[in-house]
């Protein structure tokens, strides 16, 4: 009888929700369902020529609907789901068998056919599927580091190099924030495995590895990623409420002192950014120390997890002067908040991912590794980012850059430069006050650059809105000139109790760019210097004088005292590619984009560069030799060029 009213009063309940307005209903909610739970189990053959993928996914209907559309790989390049069939189940007949639905499939696309007159309100709809190769398509340089399945290694990570993931999505919902999870993976037992989440159980049946994942409280990855590898030992690192697992090669040469170091480095890290950005769950961090990506980059990462080159574990560690080799594993390590607690959606929002952390590794690097270079560091940055302002696309449009060398420029390291000069404009304490409250409020949530700048202005007096829109929906740095206006002599000058003649030099500084200028502006002379901040809007200019002994003298003006904030000097173009000195004394020029001077010239990467319009540049500096191949526009610049085959040449730029 309980069960009979139960069902009553529940179709009661449905029949009053499906009687009202639904035109109004469906203008605040765009979809019909909403993904509220995955249970995926992963099943790796013997055969290692496939993925076997079970995802039943708990569905909460908000309007009737006649199909569920599932996008399956969609942007995920190089896969295919295969063998797909199609199961449904309602809450509350779950003892019930399973039905098969029908489907229609378009390229990546699922419409699933959904059962007429169902009475439900949450039903459960399994989609099993294989992921494959495919065979059609001519594949790119991230495709290993995307997907791979072999008898060695098995994993899936396009968490940022891949558009969309391997598990089923409902067509139109993204950039939503993926639900909470379950990830069952069945393997050989020769498989070590590493997953999104944390690990709830492991077992080992029938020479089978079943091991079993579950989202962080409150915490879910931005992508569902999994390794599995043979011949790989876990080793495990313990601190006080806080442990770090270490997934490395049976067969490597490792040294006990680089384990602990870089567990201790993990174990700093991780807690100096939970410091600045806000404290997460899960108080463990997982390494897979790999050597199975030769053509891509050795690093990746997820929610409180990264992948790291295997080499990091043999011979003796050193860190240079820009803290390298460890930046990079400090780079990934942020990102655990930079994409992670708080998401963003790649294709419009990139870099949000890449300039946070950018920025989080220089700030770490000071901290963590007591070398005092964070000036330095954004200097270096800036320096990279000006051989190509010509050519990049603007910040906000970094997601969609072909190149990936300006994708680099334009999302890394432009943004690290801005979010460097808005800690300049706010002051340092409301910028780390702003950037906690922004981790704080969007704590696993999906979020816009509107959203942070929103953040960032309510922690603020000053009006950053502008500014930020300008510097991150235009391309290229802002811009000025400087001319001497004016100068004058006096008789107010004292040298060795002697009274002189002094030059009073008066210059304009002219706002020609597209961008405020804020800075703090550096003059000197040799009797002479100031320093003060400035605000110059567009269009305007501000005036500057400074003393000299003698006319005629060549002042010193920095617009920008640390050269480290996004303005440059107008007019004044870079080539398209970087050369930098090797520890052999070479200078090689790398990341050559096409349809830049330094393209059209015939240079191409891995060239070296003996000498700049006949000078050598034999011990000059990466930041002395990026100076040099900055030039005015219309300029000619001849470079002699040693190529591949060791043939000397020279060849003549246009700028």
């Amino acid at each position: 009888m309980m069960k009979q009213k139960l069902i009553f009063i529940l179709f009661f309940l449905s029949v009053a929700f499906y009687a009202f307005p639904q035109d109004s209903l469906k203008k605040s909610v765009m979809l019909p369902f909403e993904i509220i739970r995955y249970h995926i189990d992963v099943d790796i053959p013997e055969s290692y020529d496939r993925i076997d993928v079970r995802a039943k996914l708990k569905l909460k209907e908000l309007y009737p609907a006649d199909t569920l559309k599932i996008t399956l790989c969609y942007g995920f390049k190089g896969t295919l789901a295969a063998n797909i069939n199609v199961l449904y189940e309602s809450e509350f007949f779950l003892n019930e068998k399973e039905k098969p639905l029908s489907f229609i499939k378009d390229s990546t696309l699922l419409k699933i056919i959904l059962p007429k007159n169902y009475f439900m309100l949450t039903q459960f709809i399994t989609i099993s599927y294989s992921l494959i190769k495919d065979k059609q398509y001519k594949g790119d340089k991230y495709e290993n580091f995307a997907r791979e399945i072999s008898d060695s290694l098995c994993h899936i990570n396009a968490g940022i190099t891949r558009t969309d993931n391997w598990y089923p999505h409902i067509e139109g919902a993204y950039p939503k924030r993926l639900p909470p999870f379950e990830l069952s993976f069945t393997t050989s037992k020769d498989f070590e495995l590493v997953a999104s989440g944390q690990l709830t159980d492991e077992q080992v049946k029938d020479n089978k590895r079943i091991t079993k994942w579950v989202n962080y409280p409150e915490i879910t990855d931005r992508s569902l990623f999994f390794y599995a590898v043979k011949g790989f030992t876990k080793i495990t690192k313990s601190f006080p409420d806080f442990k770090i697992y270490m997934y490395v090669s049976s067969n490597a040469k490792i040294m006990d002192t680089n384990i602990n170091y870089i567990a201790n480095l993990v174990y700093k890290t991780y807690r100096f950014f939970e410091d600045s950005y806000g404290n997460v769950p899960g108080n463990e961090f997982k390494i897979l120390f790999n050597s199975f990506w030769a053509s891509t980059s050795n690093y990746t990462s997820g929610f409180n997890f990264c992948a790291a080159p295997v080499s990091y574990l043999s011979g003796e560690i050193k860190t240079d002067y820009m803290g390298f080799p460890h930046r990079t594993l400090l780079h990934e390590i942020s990102h655990t908040w930079w994409g992670n607690v708080v998401a963003f959606p790649s294709k419009t929002d990139y870099w949000l991912f890449e300039s946070f952390a950018k920025y989080s590794e220089i700030i770490a690097v000071p901290k963590l590794l007591n070398i005092n270079n964070e000036t330095f560091l954004f200097q270096r940055v800036k320096l990279a980012c000006l051989p190509y302002l010509d050519y990049t696309k603007s910040i906000s449009e970094s997601g969609n850059e072909q190149d990936r060398q300006l994708q680099i420029v334009s999302s890394y390291y432009q943004g690290a430069t801005l979010l460097n000069f808005l800690k300049y404009v706010m002051g340092e304490d409301d910028f780390n006050k702003g950037l906690k409250d922004y981790v704080t409020r969007n704590k696993n949530k999906t979020v816009t650059t509107a959203d942070f700048i929103k953040t960032m202005q309510e922690n603020t007096k000053q009006d950053i809105t502008g500014l930020l829109n300008d510097y991150l929906y235009n391309p290229d740095y802002a811009k000025y000139s400087i001319s001497n206006i004016l100068y004058r002599d006096t008789d107010s000058f004292v040298l060795h109790n002697y009274k002189r003649a002094y030059t009073l030099h008066t210059y304009k500084i002219s706002n020609t760019g597209n961008k405020v200028i804020f800075s703090e502006l550096y003059a000197k002379s040799d009797i002479d210097s100031l320093t003060q901040h400035i605000k110059i809007e567009k269009g305007e200019s501000t005036i500057v004088q400074i003393k000299s002994s003698v006319k005629n003298q060549n002042i010193l003006i920095q617009v920008d005292k640390d050269r480290s904030f996004p303005i440059r000097e107008t007019n004044i173009i870079g080539g398209g590619g970087c050369a930098f000195p090797q520890n052999d004394g070479k200078v090689v020029i790398w990341d050559v984009v096409e349809n830049t001077p330094f393209a059209k010239a015939g240079i191409t990467s891995g060239m070296e560069l003996l000498a700049i319009n006949n000078d050598s540049i034999t011990g000059e500096s990466f930041e002395e030799i990026t100076s040099l191949l900055m030039k005015t526009k219309g300029d000619k610049c001849k470079l002699q060029i040693r190529n591949k085959k060791n043939e000397t040449s020279e060849v003549e730029m246009v700028y």
